[in-house]
């Protein structure tokens, strides 16, 4: 038997209770209290609900408290970020020059050597930027 009708599931948002129909519309996940909200209880620019940005937003609005807030326990130590974006910055290299190089004793379609090795110079340039801002 077809099944013409798919099914709809509709998911109440944490923070203003409205009813959200997944299929048409997104829920947001909170990056720092971890609750479902709809999209108007959602902060887009800090990836936070609203609650948790007035929590976190002192009365001088420091960014940099925001910041903090949304970031996952695990990140907030500076060593620990540099050390990722440095392995991260060897796997771009590792990428880009391996693909080349593979390119050379197999064949390989220049499309695939050229997104493989976009992606892998991509992946470095855009590790050592962060790591520099950091």
């Amino acid at each position: 038997m077809e099944r013409g009708i798919q099914e709809v599931i509709q998911v109440f948002c944490s923070i203003c209770s409205r009813g959200v129909l997944v299929r048409n519309e997104s829920m947001y996940k909170c990056k720092k209290c971890g609750r479902e909200i709809c999209r108007g209880c959602f902060d887009k620019e800090h990836r936070l609900c609203l609650e948790c940005v007035k929590e976190a937003m002192p009365e001088t609005g420091s960014r940099m408290e925001i910041f903090k807030a949304a970031q996952p326990s695990g990140i907030d130590d500076p060593k620990a970020r540099r050390k990722q974006h440095v392995w991260m910055i060897i796997v771009g290299i590792v990428m880009f020059g391996g693909v080349l190089l593979l390119s050379v004793i197999i064949y390989i379609p220049g499309l695939v050597v050229m997104a493989v090795a976009a992606a892998g110079l991509y992946l470095a340039v855009r590790n050592m930027l962060n790591m520099l801002k950091n």
